[in-house]
């Protein structure tokens, strides 16, 4: 099936993982061709999706990038975890189609600033958001978090394929300090469960980057290497 699709090869740029590394990706074009009949074979060979483009690294000197995968069925909580779901279980879930909402966004902006420093314009980063959180080819949603004061805590953006979920992005409350990254994984997980979908998908593993070591708590987990999915452990 790979073989039916035209990959295009980006310019390296600055790897956003590992400071002395250029990164590349390889990019499905055009990027219309992948619906969602298509997307769950392309996760299951390491692709990923990013606005309306379905990408996978493809760098010339660093394999360090693996897709990551949680196994739902043999996931169990530990007491952490179940620590965050009591901290949270105010929070009332909903899930919307890909749309424009004022709220939303002012969240998604409050959040880049805080975490990552965003320094833009209003305008541009309104643009940004249209094109990364609302354009999608692929059985996307919106899962929306308020509080009993009907107060927006989180928005995870979702994708869903035949074997699982796809956790695309998350954005919350930068102020909270009940773990809702955390907890929106969880909530992802137990959608999984209740759809019979053996598999999240949670982006990409790269070893040596401290802030995706998150990803290994959640045991078991696979990664894909070589074009195989393994059992992986940082232990």
């Amino acid at each position: 099936m790979m073989q039916s699709f035209n990959l295009h090869l980006s310019s390296p740029v600055k790897c956003s993982y590992l400071a002395d590394q250029q990164a590349s990706s390889q990019v499905i074009v055009p990027a219309n061709q992948v619906n969602a009949s298509y997307y769950g074979p392309l996760l299951r060979q390491g692709f990923r999706r990013s606005g309306v483009f379905v990408y996978r690294p493809q760098c010339a000197q660093c394999r360090a990038c693996q897709s990551l995968r949680i196994d739902v069925n043999r996931f169990t909580l530990s007491k952490r975890f179940k620590r965050i779901i009591n901290k949270n279980r105010h929070l009332h879930c909903r899930r919307l189609p890909l749309r424009w909402e004022e709220a939303h966004f002012q969240l998604y902006q409050k959040y880049q600033q805080h975490r990552h420093g965003e320094v833009q314009s209003e305008l541009s980063m309104r643009t940004d958001y249209k094109e990364f959180i609302l354009q999608s080819y692929v059985d996307s949603a919106l899962l929306e978090y308020r509080d009993a004061n009907h107060q927006l805590k989180m928005i995870s953006l979702i994708d869903m394929s035949d074997d699982g979920l796809s956790a695309v992005y998350t954005f919350y409350d930068p102020e909270d300090k009940t773990s809702l990254g955390h907890y929106g994984i969880l909530c992802q997980l137990d959608l999984c469960k209740v759809a019979a979908k053996p598999w999240l998908y949670l982006g990409y593993w790269v070893e040596g980057c401290q802030k995706l070591n998150y990803k290994m708590d959640y045991q078991p987990v696979e990664i894909f290497r070589d074009g195989t999915w393994i059992p992986y452990s940082r232990d």
